[in-house]
């Protein structure tokens, strides 16, 4: 189920008196998630996220985006990697990405507080044509996410866009301009040359992106390996050297992580049990998926779907 919109606060709240330029971005997300969970927002590529608590390890498939800590710290395992990011940093995903996250930074005092802005690659092509930018000969195959940290120009950015959330009837005819500056002055950061390349994943190789793409919409299908090359318009040993490169897992580990993600989502909003989602997402042997289950969530099938299902994690499983 899609998460509800977000809602302006009532009129009679002291915070929205207060002059917007006096809040500073900590204040303003506080003020529009009073709550902790996920919300989308009025603005269509924008969604907030609020945590009072630390939190287990929560999985999904992070799409392209750039997501932004304003308050408190998490980790995120990327492949077999965790990147640790805090207030003013973000992570950019170029392309959808098996991943789990952790926040370990939070209270009811000082909440994680943290937005996400949807990407389109193509958008990004465009503006950096638009401005003449280059970024030079590509040395190597760069995975697709890029950790780096935020500046004046893009907080500013940010906080005209969160104002907007004030004044809904301005969305329509604002919210795209402030989008376009804000990725015009990611652009124009010192990690400007690495998102961009980033952001395009057949820069890194042509067809990566197709193979991505044929695995997330056949993934509990059997996969050949030479069927996927063809697919890529590549050599299996090229495909496997750059998929591995820019997603940081092989194929084949990616189907599994893709496997695995939609089964966890499976049993805990719709309560199947572990045999009928493992068979659901492709698994022929209950034992198997068990085991691989585990190793990557680190308990059973569904003792791990009841420990997510409690009430204190409810509100990040609307989606």
């Amino acid at each position: 189920m899609k998460p509800p919109t977000l809602r302006r606060p009532p009129d009679h709240s002291p915070a929205v008196s207060r002059s917007m330029s006096e809040e500073t971005l900590v204040e303003k997300l506080g003020r529009f998630m009073p709550e902790n969970g996920i919300r989308t927002t009025e603005i269509p590529f924008v969604t907030l996220v609020r945590c009072d608590a630390a939190t287990p390890m929560l999985h999904g498939v992070l799409r392209p985006s750039i997501c932004l800590v304003i308050q408190g710290a998490k980790r995120r395992l990327i492949g077999k990697e965790f990147v640790r990011y805090g207030e003013n940093h973000y992570v950019v995903a170029s392309i959808d990405m098996p991943s789990s996250c952790q926040v370990f930074e939070a209270s009811s005092e000082s909440p994680y507080l943290g937005l996400a802005i949807d990407l389109d690659p193509e958008e990004i092509a465009m503006l950096a044509v638009q401005t003449g930018r280059t970024v030079g000969p590509r040395e190597k195959t760069l995975p697709g996410v890029h950790v780096g940290e935020t500046n004046a120009e893009l907080n500013d950015a940010l906080a005209r866009l969160l104002r907007l959330l004030d004044h809904p009837h301005e969305i329509p005819f604002l919210a795209a301009s402030i989008r376009h500056e804000f990725l015009y002055r990611l652009l124009a950061s010192p990690s400007g040359p690495m998102i961009y390349r980033n952001l395009m994943p057949d820069r890194h190789g042509p067809g990566i992106s197709k193979a991505v793409h044929w695995l997330k919409a056949h993934f509990a299908e059997p996969m050949v390996i030479e069927d996927l090359a063809r697919e890529a318009g590549m050599s299996t040993t090229t495909l496997h050297r750059k998929f591995k490169a820019i997603t940081t897992l092989s194929p084949l580990q990616y189907q599994k992580r893709l496997r695995l993600v939609e089964a966890r989502r499976l049993l805990i909003t719709t309560g199947s049990d572990a045999a009928t989602a493992g068979f659901e997402v492709g698994y022929e042997s209950p034992s198997q998926f068990s085991r691989e289950y585990r190793r990557l969530f680190g308990a059973p099938p569904l003792q791990d779907a009841a420990d997510a299902s409690s009430p204190a994690m409810a509100p990040f499983w609307q989606d």
